[in-house]
């Protein structure tokens, strides 16, 4: 709920997500960080996601992924995309151009604060406000998600349903409560999206989302979906 602090007195307890060992996750990241690589807690006012780790308030590196490439694709570059006259969205060549789609695996079970349903929401005292919230209300949903972690010493992190793909989950890990090597290393797949077969490969995962890539060698033209090598598995 918006406008809301976590409750002084609270008597619940966050219901658990157990996330199984050998669970293929992507994440898409500028080509010069690492698949693996934990992203430092943030500073006061900097941009960033929803339940980051913050210097004052608590200070753990954290991860963000998803269980589906889909979802990976459009948490990092749908966000306020918009659709047009013609009803398809047109993505700029520059927001693939450095990018890429990295798949992992779990090397081990997970144990995650769900907040997945209703009940789930419900067991920390929160509606779908905490995971559907604008960035402008980060600073907000990111002192719940501490809050969280002080409910439940056990939690290696969060799952929450994707709002940029509906029915998908996306996860968020605290890099304080899990082993270095618990992605594994090197990726089990790669994808460069900047370069051309990555570039259809963008249009074929996203063709459903009625997204392409409009890149300065094809202008706006939407060139029809291509399988490639590296074809999208979730």
């Amino acid at each position: 709920m918006p406008g809301t602090v976590p409750p002084p007195r609270y008597a619940g307890r966050p219901n658990r997500f157990l996330l199984p060992a050998g669970t293929p996750v992507w994440r898409v990241h500028h080509r010069a960080v690492r698949a693996d690589r934990f992203t430092r807690p943030r500073a006061p006012g900097r941009a960033g996601g929803r339940f980051d780790g913050t210097v004052r308030t608590d200070p753990y590196r954290f991860y963000y992924a998803s269980l589906d490439v889909s979802t990976a694709l459009a948490e990092v570059l749908l966000r306020g995309l918009p659709f047009g006259a013609d009803g398809r969205r047109s993505l700029p060549y520059d927001h693939v151009a450095e990018r890429l789609a990295s798949r992992l695996r779990t090397t081990r079970p997970l144990a995650l604060i769900s907040l997945v349903t209703g009940p789930d929401l419900a067991a920390v005292a929160q509606d779908d406000w905490l995971v559907r919230a604008e960035p402008h209300d980060y600073p907000r949903t990111r002192l719940w998600a501490h809050w969280m972690r002080r409910q439940a010493p056990w939690a290696q992190g969060l799952v929450w349903s994707s709002k940029r793909d509906e029915g998908k989950r996306v996860l968020m890990l605290f890099g304080d409560r899990v082993p270095g090597t618990v992605l594994g290393d090197p990726p089990v797949q790669a994808v460069d999206l900047g370069d051309a077969a990555g570039t259809r490969w963008v249009d074929t995962v996203l063709a459903p989302y009625r997204t392409f890539v409009a890149s300065p060698q094809r202008g706006a033209v939407a060139s029809a979906p291509l399988a490639v090598s590296g074809a999208p598995r979730a």
